[in-house]
């Protein structure tokens, strides 16, 4: 009997476990971005979903974008995406790690392969962080050069431009050269830090309400 007992408890716990870590996991219903390689495992770009069904294909610089997807159905390995505009297809599978592409004569091809996907935005893969400040709703936004802006919703503001100087997991680091001061964009604290050349200790700056 306390064997049987010893057994389903370790049961429950390894269906605990399995389900908690299936929740986590990225898969067709949550993911949100891909990155892709080429055959000779080269970073090429990646898929990113823009919110209300719109997705974006970027090449190797983030942000940059160079067509644009409508989202027609996901399943729980996939994503489906249609250009009407250039009548092809796009599968970003997930189970193959694969990106298939139909073109407009119906043949169905492999692309690139998937070789990292998220199902949230972090430091990696963040191209715009939205925050609330003083003066109303304002955001950091990622340019096709590379380099970011700071802007606010309210019209005629005139933001900076800041240089992106590194990434890891949560943050996003940037520099205004000609001002000597240094943003950080926090998304695990979801705070927008700010330091200075003479001094490198961050203060808080803004809360950060949204990324993508």
């Amino acid at each position: 009997m306390k064997n049987l007992i010893s057994f389903l408890s370790m049961f429950s716990f390894f269906l605990l476990f399995s389900t908690e870590a299936s929740a986590n996991s990225v898969n067709g219903e949550n993911v949100i971005f891909v990155k892709m390689t080429n055959s000779n495992n080269e970073f090429v770009g990646c898929f990113a979903n823009r919110g209300n069904r719109n997705w974006v294909e970027e090449g190797t610089t983030l942000g940059r974008t160079r067509f644009t997807f409508k989202e027609l159905n996901r399943d729980a390995w996939s994503v489906y995406l249609k250009d009407e505009s250039r009548n092809i297809s796009i599968q970003l599978d997930l189970h193959t790690k694969k990106v298939y592409y139909t073109g407009a004569d119906g043949k169905r091809v492999e692309l690139y392969n998937i070789s990292k996907a998220y199902s949230k935005v972090d430091g990696r893969i963040a191209t715009r962080v939205n925050m609330k400040t003083k003066e109303g709703p304002g955001y950091f936004k990622m340019l096709d050069n590379g380099n970011w802006v700071e802007g606010r919703v309210k019209p005629g503001y005139s933001g900076s431009t800041f240089t992106e100087m590194n990434r890891d997991d949560w943050s996003i680091y940037l520099r205004d050269a000609s001002r000597g001061l240094y943003i950080q964009l926090d998304l695990h604290t979801r705070k927008v830090m700010i330091s200075y050349d003479n001094n490198r200790t961050p203060a808080f700056l803004y809360n950060i309400n949204a990324a993508q």
